[in-house]
């Protein structure tokens, strides 16, 4: 508090709105950042890297119920999304307004999730660092490997990563979703 009287008046806390914006907003980055790290833009594989695309068919599910939270309530993440429901095929990168012809779907606003099976070798288990890549989520994403919440993201259109390593089964099966909510906010 001393160092607070020390300084001229308009540079206090709560005195200058501008200076707490601008705290709030590095504070927000520092722990957006921690959360879930912002990815490459184009990984490639190299000497050093190794990549393995997820791209392909995914199970797919919307969540329909009028609080658009079943998916939330009932831990759709910790199984496997056909598990939950009916789902259905959906191809990834793709736009799921724009693939079905099934009206509901094209305007659906809220939260979707999305599942895939995938396999890891045991060559990626010693001294690795294994990072899931998502190239674009719009807007709102939560990203779980084997039911373990990896990262969060908010922002449409931008790559963003989290480690997976301690998460993963090697020379095994492993399941990757993807909770993703459309609905814009105001910021």
């Amino acid at each position: 508090a001393d160092k607070y009287r020390r300084c001229s008046k308009k540079y206090r806390l709560g005195q200058n709105k501008m200076w707490q914006r601008a705290f709030v907003v590095l504070v927000l980055m520092y722990v957006h950042n921690a959360d879930c790290g912002i990815g490459m833009l184009y990984p490639r594989d190299s000497e050093s890297r190794q990549t393995k695309l997820l791209d392909g068919i995914w199970q797919f599910r919307a969540d329909t119920s009028p609080t658009r939270n079943q998916g939330f309530d009932q831990n759709w993440w910790t199984t496997r999304l056909s598990q939950s429901g009916p789902v259905i095929d959906m191809p990834v990168p793709s736009s799921y307004n724009d693939v079905t012809e099934d009206k509901s779907l094209r305007d659906f606003v809220g939260w979707v999730w999305y599942d895939r099976e995938f396999y890891v070798s045991s060559d990626w288990a010693t001294n690795r660092r294994v990072v899931l890549r998502i190239d674009s989520a719009h807007y709102n994403a939560i990203v779980w490997v084997n039911g373990n919440q990896v990262c969060q993201h908010e922002g449409g259109h931008l790559p963003f990563e989290g480690e997976v390593g301690s998460f993963l089964q090697f020379n095994g099966s492993n399941y990757v979703t993807v909770a993703v909510n459309n609905t814009l906010t105001p910021t």
